[in-house]
């Protein structure tokens, strides 16, 4: 009996084995589809083609308007040039070899004895720093004094302390800085008015009170003593030959327009 059982193997379920899968077939293209997507390409080309030709138009156009302008306004330039030439005529006079600056008057120099008396002067000798150099305010003449102190930039430092300018102070640098004749002096007066005039457009420009402003006529009466020619006429003003050699106005005319 033994012989005729069945064996394991035959026993178990047969394996299900899934039939070969068909290969798929490629597509073939043919004739109508190549002309297609011809199509669809040079349909592609021209819109893009049409695109830029219209960016470009707008920019010529923009061209255009800016060349038109341009012109316009170089026309406008032209006709008030002629119109110009025809109000100067035969007074027009070339800009270069014009002498400006003439005869100079004697630079004022002024004595300011107020200054021995000066807050300024005064503080600095009352100071405790006093005490370590043993200044006599009998013995040290105030303007002397004084332009050490300017030149070294101790001046501005004593002006910051105190919070003020005063009348006598401010008068002396100012003419200092027109009418000094040594460039050291005139060029440390120049730096002290601008620093203390910049102050005014900075928020804490209220610690320091001035005391005394230049107006319009010192202002006036400087350039006139520098030999400017204010009262003249185009046709009474002295034309410089090439060949000569003019001084012109002094140094401190530079720190006057600073």
């Amino acid at each position: 009996m033994a012989a005729y059982d069945l064996l394991d193997f035959e026993l178990e379920e047969p394996i299900q084995i899934s039939p070969p899968q068909a290969k798929k077939k490629k597509k073939l293209i043919s004739l109508d589809d190549l002309v297609e997507d011809f199509e669809k390409e040079k349909k592609r080309l021209n819109e893009r083609k049409s695109k830029q030709k219209k960016i470009q138009k707008v920019c010529d156009e923009e061209d255009e308007v800016e060349d038109a302008t341009e012109a316009q306004l170089s026309e406008c330039v032209d006709k008030c040039q002629k119109e110009i030439n025809q109000i100067n005529g035969d007074d027009e006079m070339p800009v270069w070899g014009i002498r400006l600056f003439g005869d100079q008057e004697k630079l004022p120099q002024q004595e300011y004895p107020e200054l021995k008396s000066s807050i300024l002067l005064q503080s600095c000798l009352n100071n405790n720093i006093n005490s370590l150099v043993e200044l006599d305010i009998e013995n040290v003449a105030g303007e002397n004094f004084l332009e050490g102190l300017l030149v070294n930039g101790w001046l501005l430092h004593l002006a910051h302390a105190s919070g003020c300018v005063e009348k006598s102070v401010a008068t002396w640098t100012f003419n200092l800085m027109l009418y000094s004749s040594k460039v050291e002096l005139m060029e440390a007066a120049c730096e002290f008015w601008c620093n203390i005039l910049s102050l005014k457009d900075k928020a804490d420009s209220s610690i320091i009170k001035i005391d005394w402003l230049p107006r319009y006529s010192d202002l006036k009466r400087a350039i006139q003593a520098y030999g400017f020619s204010l009262s003249k006429f185009s046709s009474d003003i002295d034309m410089i030959p090439t060949d000569s050699v003019t001084a012109g106005p002094p140094q401190n005319i530079r720190c006057w327009i600073k």
